[in-house]
């Protein structure tokens, strides 16, 4: 009979610690939703007409969304990105996220300033906006590109010559005063080629 070898099993894998933002959770009270009902409530019945419009809008989202599931599951989550709430730019006072499509070289303006500002920007490709892109620059607070998988360029109507670019809008704000002095240099940069 043969006699297997000491063996020492490995030690355990211990995860590093979370650089995730740390989750405050608030102690919320028995009351809480109806008091959420109750004031959309006296929303829509100030303000019905756009009330139905959100409230038609979001059910028909969710029966788009639960048919895309039902027959074709592999494009749940490209139909889920684009149940996002989107608006003009210059309508939303304080968005969490900015998306630019954009050429190569527009992105790589953006990601000399902030290189110039003291950290690189994270990419992405073959993959979607929605499960890379969008996630991390909303988890991290940086700035992400993808160069978009076929599904997220199908929905967001890129052209071949341009990908996605997401700056959380605190980012944005940091970078905007530099975009024409980079702009310009890029510029002058590539006119002595010429």
């Amino acid at each position: 009979m043969s006699s297997l070898p000491d063996y020492e099993a490995p030690p355990p894998y211990i995860p590093p610690p979370s650089d995730a933002p740390v989750k405050t959770i608030v102690v919320l009270g028995f009351s809480a939703p109806f008091q959420w009902l109750a004031a959309g409530w006296a929303d829509m019945r100030a303000h019905p007409g756009i009330s139905g419009f959100y409230g038609v809008a979001f059910w028909l989202m969710s029966v788009v969304l639960g048919a895309v599931f039902r027959n074709n599951p592999e494009y749940t989550m490209t139909i889920a990105s684009g149940c996002l709430l989107v608006g003009p730019f210059s309508k939303i006072e304080d968005p969490d996220l900015v998306l630019i499509f954009c050429t190569p070289k527009q992105a790589d303006i953006f990601a000399r300033i902030y290189a110039y500002l003291g950290d690189l920007t994270e990419g992405f490709s073959g993959s979607g906006g929605c499960l890379f892109n969008i996630r991390l620059a909303f988890q991290k607070r940086v700035p992400t590109f993808s160069t978009g998988d076929t599904s997220w360029r199908l929905f967001t109507g890129l052209n071949d010559n341009e990908l996605t670019v997401t700056l959380p809008y605190e980012r944005l704000l940091e970078i905007a005063p530099h975009i024409k002095f980079h702009v310009d240099y890029v510029n002058s940069f590539a006119s002595m080629f010429e």
